[in-house]
């Protein structure tokens, strides 16, 4: 194929001409002002191959303080976080249900189900870190400010949670994990994820489980994880549904369940930004002929011997 550079990266000078000079790249645009980051970002690699980038990494913290708000109320929560994401609080913060938050804290399925017995349905945990002389300075003062916030709306700030150690939830965040979260509770997962808004989400919470009971698939079995995205303005929205990989009957029935909850979520709004598989086949069959022609232009210019990853989006054989 055809290198071609993007970005600071595409001139002037060369990649080697360039760093004799000190300069590091780090401007997306280039002297083209073309950024080609949305297009390579959701091709599933069918416009072109990365071979390398340059990051923007942030210091990691001195100091950590994790602070948590739990309800049976959803709304109450999703009040809360609208103003802590206008005023841009928290370095983490996101909402799982009891059994998704068990599974990030446990290992065992009996382990799972004891402490999802002792947690209410919603967790949203807010990670405040430090860094620098005035870390610890700035996390008291972020907690002083939330501590006024929940104060005004009648919600109640916890800093630990009763059988959860906050170093365990620090953990989280600073290394990874030898066996994936999602695999803790029964080895196997099918996950529905998409775009909302938080507004939308209790809706399409609701829909999803109306159609878990229809199939009478156990709701207990289901997990919810909720990432506010962009200060609140949308949110990515993740549905689990966990079986025995086993068992081949709960894995069909989660295959079914997995495959009509899908297409009912894309009926009702849910944006699959990243369609894969199924997924791509119901999403392009929803949009307008003439989107998909574009994009199919788009990849003959970038592959126009349509050698990368075949079938991926709507680049099906013989479409382009």
């Amino acid at each position: 194929g055809d290198l071609f550079r993007t970005g600071a990266a595409a001139g002037p000078g060369t990649i080697e001409e360039q760093r004799a000079s000190g300069q590091a790249q780090k401007n997306p645009l280039g002297p083209t002002q073309f950024d080609p980051f949305r297009l390579i970002q959701g091709a599933q690699g069918s416009m072109g191959i990365v071979t390398w980038i340059s990051l923007k990494c942030e210091l990691l913290p001195d100091t950590r303080k994790m602070l948590y708000i739990q309800s049976e109320n959803l709304d109450e929560i999703f009040e809360f976080a609208y103003v802590l994401l206008k005023r841009r609080f928290g370095d983490e913060l996101f909402i799982m249900n009891n059994l998704n938050l068990a599974c990030l804290l446990r290992d065992s399925h009996d382990a799972i189900n004891k402490l999802r017995q002792s947690l209410p349905t919603w967790t949203l945990i807010i990670g405040l870190a430090g860094r620098g002389s005035f870390g610890q300075d700035k996390i008291e003062f972020l907690e002083g400010e939330l501590s006024d916030i929940a104060k005004e709306q009648g919600i109640k700030i916890l800093s630990e949670i009763k059988n959860i150690s906050n170093t365990d939830v620090i953990n989280i965040f600073q290394n990874c994990t030898d066996k994936p979260w999602r695999l803790r509770y029964s080895g196997g997962s099918q996950d529905i994820f998409f775009i909302t808004t938080l507004d939308k989400t209790p809706q399409l919470i609701t829909s999803f489980q109306e159609i878990v009971k229809s199939k009478q698939y156990p709701l207990e079995n289901t997990g919810i994880y909720i990432q506010p995205l962009v200060q609140g303005c949308n949110c990515h929205c993740e549905f689990n549904i966990y079986y025995n990989p086993s068992d081949n009957q709960q894995k069909e029935k989660a295959g079914t369940l997995f495959k009509e909850a899908s297409i009912a979520l894309m009926e009702k709004g849910a944006f699959f930004s990243r369609p894969y598989g199924l997924w791509a086949d119901e999403v392009y069959k929803r949009i307008s002929p003439t989107v998909v022609k574009s994009l199919q232009k788009v990849k003959a210019i970038f592959d126009p011997k349509n050698v990368l990853n075949r079938g991926a989006l709507c680049f099906k054989e013989g479409s382009a």
